[in-house]
């Protein structure tokens, strides 16, 4: 998320813009540039936590996470009393409610662009 909101501030200075860019002062701007070119640093740190956190699963607790990531479904040791109506629904309103997000920043009310000579 921070990827994507940053980009919209930020220029790469030889092809395009983002439709906020030069809406920020030069400090903001500078912050928005920042964030976009370096927070993968941190997002390639949740990748790596992420990945231990299931070696450390499937060694200590025996739990086969992976195959629950891909398919969807883990089998529950207990009480079996889950009863979900639309497993995917949380993940199809994320997606909506993000795109139209976009869609409103980006097409609806960017700001009025500042031609530079």
């Amino acid at each position: 998320m921070t990827q994507a909101v940053s980009g919209l501030f930020i220029s790469d200075d030889i092809f395009t813009q983002g439709p906020y860019y030069g809406v920020l002062s030069g400090i903001g701007q500078n912050i928005m540039n920042f964030l976009h070119h370096n927070i993968f640093i941190v997002l390639f740190g949740f990748i790596g936590l992420h990945i231990i956190t299931i070696i450390i699963y499937k060694l200590k607790f025996k739990e086969a996470l992976t195959k629950a990531m891909v398919t969807g479904n883990k089998e529950l040791q207990g009480p079996q009393n889950v009863n979900i109506a639309f497993p995917w629904g949380g993940f199809v309103i994320s997606i909506l409610i993000t795109a139209l997000t976009m869609y409103i920043l980006i097409e609806v009310i960017p700001p009025i662009p500042v031609e530079e000579y």
